[in-house]
This record gives C-alpha cells, sequence and structure tokens, in this order.
C-alpha cells in the first residue's frame, strides 16, 4: 500500500487540523497511483501517518515534508514520472487545495516520491 509520512513542526502545526486534511488528501494521491481502472485504489488504501520532526533536526524542511512512499511498479512509475512529472505537479497543488496551503506554498518543496524498490523522486 502506498504510505504517505506527514512530517511536521509541532510548532507550526495543528495535528489535528493535519488529519482534517488528510481525509482530503488521501482520495487525490489513490487517483494520482492508481494505474489500472478496473482496480481503482481508494482513501482506504492509501496509509497516512503524520509524525512530528525529530528533536534535533537539522534540516530546515518547512513547516510540513510529505514522503509518498510506494513500489514502483513499471505503470505507475510511467504515470508518475512521465509527461514531465505532470501527475505529480498536479498532485501538489491539489495537495495545497486541500488544505496544506496553510502551511506550504507552490514554491515549497514539500512532496518527496520514494520507490521502495528504486530511484527517488
Amino acid at each position: 500500500m502506498p504510505q504517505l509520512i506527514v512530517w511536521y513542526d509541532e510548532n507550526a502545526v495543528d495535528v489535528s487540523e493535519l488529519r482534517k486534511i488528510g481525509h482530503k488528501v488521501r482520495p487525490l494521491v489513490a487517483k494520482a497511483v492508481t494505474t489500472n481502472p478496473s482496480k481503482a485504489l481508494t482513501e482506504k488504501d492509501i496509509d497516512w501517518f503524520p509524525q512530528q520532526y525529530p528533536y534535533g533536526m537539522m534540516a530546515d524542511c518547512g513547516p510540513v515534508m510529505i514522503e509518498l512512499r510506494m513500489i514502483g511498479l513499471p505503470l505507475r512509475k510511467e504515470k508518475l514520472c512521465g509527461d514531465d512529472n505532470a501527475v505529480l505537479r498536479n498532485l501538489k497543488q491539489e495537495m495545497l487545495d486541500a488544505g496544506f496551503n496553510r502551511y506550504l506554498t507552490a514554491s515549497d518543496k514539500f512532496l518527496w516520491v520514494q520507490f521502495t524498490d528504486g530511484p527517488h523522486l
């Protein structure tokens, strides 16, 4: 199952708000990573893990950073990485529209895709 690990700064982000955003974002991710319409993923297939940044973290990641982890099935890689990453750019904008725009802007680098069997984007 695809996983969304949502790293957040506890001093800048309301966790209850993250849960509300999660209900909006999970269906968007399911749609983005589905490759077979007859077996479309649903929000129940997307794991949602809000995690506060570890204490002492040195990287400047902003208030929220999202890791999308999944197995890189060939059709999924082609869909997400093809066409100049159009699907990922669209997903990023949809995530902002779903509520992350309270914490992030379109110019922020907050979405990281990790194929557990290969390269990362």
